[in-house]
């Protein structure tokens, strides 16, 4: 590749899809520094100011819908199809709209995760496009077609935008097997603090019990937050809405949204991590070897291969979808706290995708 820029279009459902393509750019710019990167999404700029110890730039940019969220395990269908009707309306005049802002900088590469306007953008610029996935967005809108009928024509429009990737790279745990280049491990950003410095800087002690609560970027409710504060067995870490500073309140802490501890080393940090089933959530559990209590969303298509994954591969007790907010779960606590720690081997995929990139792009 002559052009030393990679344009990377990112999905804004959540902060998974922004985590996963940061761990294998970030991998990515270890092997080749001078290689510009040009972030492309609605995912706010300080989650890849976070992730990424290396300049890049950084354009706002609606690049995918995903699923609207009425609450971290509830999605609006109608409100999903509605935002689809407008945004699948790939116009050519809207491409070569964002067609000339990749050309004006440089770019020879376009890696997508799951956002489709990435593809159909490198597409009309004749430039190869890499589709990082564990699940595309086509079979999780079939699942909602008997609810929606407009989501199966937006499938059938995602799907053909996904299939025209020049190249495709799944992660697992995937979902769906498709024709791949490259297949790899679990992808998680590596840690960068030590387990005791993270503990230290949270004001857990090194007898306490440290439950971290994370919902993959979805915003939690007050009336959970005083659930949690009536049980002291534990202390729990919650990110949450309108924190601007690491508080502590009882037995939880709350954290920022964009704080200086590093949500990898929050997790490999805690004793157990409590979440709902999403890929960076399982990735960065699987990698660190943590206990984890998760909730599923019946709903939600990916759900039961997830599901199936965790319990197979990562020490794991499913909680009701129901005590979320009630604090019913917490009663699984005290099994996940005597499951031991596992020790993994595995390399992280960040690092084989990365690999791969090199090797295909700039070999």
């Amino acid at each position: 590749m002559t052009d030393r820029s990679i344009a990377l279009f990112v999905s804004p459902h959540g902060f998974g899809h922004a985590a996963r393509a940061c761990a294998i750019i970030g991998e990515l710019n270890r092997r080749l520094p001078a290689v510009a990167i040009h972030v492309f999404t609605r995912v706010p700029e300080w989650f890849f100011a976070e992730s990424l110890p290396f300049p890049f730039f950084y354009h706002e940019l609606e690049t995918d819908v995903g699923m609207v969220q009425l609450s971290p395990l509830r999605e609006d269908v109608v409100a999903t199809a509605r935002k689809l009707d407008s945004f699948l309306d790939f116009s050519a005049g809207r491409i070569e709209a964002i067609a000339s802002m990749i050309r004006a900088v440089r770019c020879g590469l376009v890696v997508c995760d799951i956002a489709p306007l990435g593809i159909a953008v490198a597409a009309h610029c004749g430039l190869p496009s890499v589709l990082i996935e564990n699940f595309t967005w086509d079979w999780i809108y079939d699942g909602y077609a008997a609810a929606e009928p407009r989501m199966a024509a937006h499938a059938a429009t995602v799907r053909a935008v996904f299939a025209s990737a020049t190249h495709r790279i799944q992660t697992e745990p995937v979902t769906v097997r498709h024709p791949a280049d490259l297949v790899t491990a679990p992808v998680s950003r590596p840690c960068r603090a030590a387990i005791a410095d993270t503990r230290a800087a949270l004001g857990v002690g090194s007898g306490d019990t440290f439950v971290l609560v994370s919902m993959g970027g979805v915003a939690t409710q007050r009336s959970f937050l005083d659930t949690l504060g009536r049980h002291s067995h534990c202390l729990f870490a919650v990110p949450a809405d309108g924190v601007t500073a690491i508080e502590r309140r009882g037995s939880v802490i709350l954290l920022p949204w964009h704080a200086s501890l590093y949500h990898p080393d929050l997790v490999a940090a805690a004793d157990v991590v409590v979440g709902k089933l999403g890929y960076s959530t399982i990735a960065e559990v699987f990698n660190a070897g943590v206990a984890f209590g998760y909730f599923t969303r019946p709903e939600f298509r990916e759900s039961w291969p997830l599901q199936t994954f965790v319990d197979a591969h990562v020490p794991s007790v499913r909680l009701a979808d129901a005590s979320f907010d009630s604090g019913g779960w917490l009663q699984a606590i005290t099994h996940l706290l005597a499951v031991p720690r596992v020790t993994r081997t595995e390399r992280n995929g960040a690092m084989t995708a990365a690999d791969w990139l090199c090797a295909t792009f700039f070999g």
